[in-house]
């Protein structure tokens, strides 16, 4: 397989990918570990196909980004109209409107809102809520600190501590 072969492949190989969402299948192992060549050309190729998604990804970041800010003001408007609406009704003592398009009808929540009226945090201890979580940080402090070494380093009970490997592509 000539060199620009590998990159028409490769290309291919990233459309499927992408068509399967995201997922690289046996089959597709396959194909990558049939194409020939140098293994510097080839891992550049498949590095270079990595960068390209990223961008792409990026890219379809930004663009969800944009559309959820049109979203988003979109439903504030929707919702700042209907606190209007409903004050005006409130203010005309209407209870109801039914035109041949819409109904609309003022009505309490289900459910009440609740706020305290003292300072934060000075409720009765009866209607706090606590809840607890690992203290992830704690963990690895403790672990840290067990030894100057990293190789005598021991790890609290109870728990396993390991390095995730990952590959950088620059």
């Amino acid at each position: 397989m000539k060199l620009w072969e590998i990159g028409l492949e490769l290309d291919a190989i990233g459309m499927v990918i992408s068509d399967q969402g995201g997922e690289l299948t046996p089959e597709l192992e396959e194909r990558l570990d049939k194409m020939e060549g140098e293994f510097e050309d080839k891992a550049e190729r498949i590095a270079l196909l990595i960068q390209t998604k990223r961008v792409e990804a990026q890219a379809a970041k930004s663009e969800r980004d944009r559309l959820a800010k049109i979203a988003k003001a979109a439903e504030n408007t929707a919702d700042s109209l209907k606190d209007y609406l409903r004050f005006y009704m409130e203010r005309q003592e209407k209870e109801k409107v039914e035109t041949a398009r819409v109904k609309l009808r003022v009505r309490n929540a289900s459910q009440p809102s609740i706020t305290w009226k003292g300072e934060d945090g000075s409720w009765p201890e009866q209607f706090t809520r606590i809840q607890t979580s690992l203290d992830k940080k704690a963990v690895l402090e403790a672990w840290k600190s067990s030894s100057e070494s990293s190789e005598d380093r021991r790890v609290p009970e109870g728990f396993d501590i390991h390095f995730t490997r990952y590959l950088d592509i620059r």
